[in-house]
C-alpha cells in the first residue's frame, strides 16, 4: 500500500521534472505469473524510482547496506522492497532474499555492475556475475534495459527496453556458460545504448 501511496506521490514530480520516454515497453511482461530479472544501467539515485515510475512495475532492488544506516531512509526502502546487500564481503543472507523475491514471482532489478556507473557503454570487465547467478539456478529470463542518459533536472531522457533474453538451462551448471550469459546481457544493454532506440522509434510509448 505504501509503495503505490508513493508512487502516485512521484508520478507528477518525476514525469515533469524527469522527462523519460520509454522505448519497446511492448516488451515488458504482461502475465502476472511471469516474471523478469531486469539488468538496468545505474548512474544515479534518480534511476530505480524514475524505472519503477516509467516502467509502472513494482520491483525487488538491490541497494548497499550503508542506506539502511540512517532509520527513516531504511525504512522507506524496506517498504520499497529493497534488500540491502553487505558489498566488502559475499552477502549470503542478500543472495536468499532475492532468490525468495525470484520465487515468489516479484520482478528484480540488478544493476550488473553492482554500483553506479558512469555514463555510455558498460565495460563487461567490471560486471558482476550476479545476473547468471540468479537467472541460471531459477530458469528467469533476463530484460535488458538502459537508462540513456543520467537523470537531470528538465532534462529529456529515454528508458529502452530491450528483448527478453531465456537462460539455457541444459548449461546451466556449465561455468563458461554463466560467463558467457552474463557477456550476453552485457552486449544487448551496450547494443541499446549505442543505438539510443532509434532502430524502434514507432514502438516509442510514454
Amino acid at each position: 500500500m505504501i509503495f503505490w501511496i508513493c508512487f502516485a506521490i512521484l508520478f507528477p514530480f518525476l514525469t515533469i521534472f524527469f522527462p523519460t520516454r520509454v522505448i519497446n515497453r511492448k516488451h515488458l511482461p504482461k502475465a502476472k505469473k511471469q516474471n523478469v530479472i531486469v539488468a538496468c544501467n545505474h548512474m544515479s539515485n534518480f534511476d530505480l524510482p524514475i524505472l519503477a515510475i516509467k516502467l509502472r512495475k513494482k520491483f525487488t532492488y538491490i541497494g548497499k547496506a550503508e542506506l539502511f544506516k540512517n532509520k527513516v531512509l531504511g525504512w522507506f526502502l524496506k517498504k520499497f522492497d529493497v534488500i540491502p546487500v553487505d558489498r566488502s564481503k559475499a552477502d549470503l543472507g542478500a543472495i536468499k532474499k532475492v532468490f525468495s523475491a525470484i520465487n515468489r514471482k516479484r520482478h528484480v532489478c540488478i544493476c550488473p555492475q553492482g554500483t553506479r556507473s558512469k555514463p555510455g557503454e558498460i565495460d563487461e570487465n567490471t560486471v558482476k556475475e550476479g545476473i547468471s547467478l540468479f537467472a541460471l539456478r531459477t530458469g528467469t529470463p533476463v530484460l535488458p534495459t538502459v537508462i540513456l542518459k543520467k537523470p537531470r533536472f528538465l532534462r529529456f531522457n529515454k528508458i529502452i527496453v530491450g528483448d527478453l533474453i531465456y537462460p539455457d538451462m541444459t548449461r546451466a551448471k556449465d561455468k563458461e556458460y554463466s560467463e558467457e550469459f552474463t557477456k550476453l546481457v552485457v552486449s544487448k544493454m551496450n547494443e541499446l545504448l549505442i543505438t539510443g532506440g532509434k532502430k524502434n522509434a514507432n514502438n516509442e510509448g510514454r
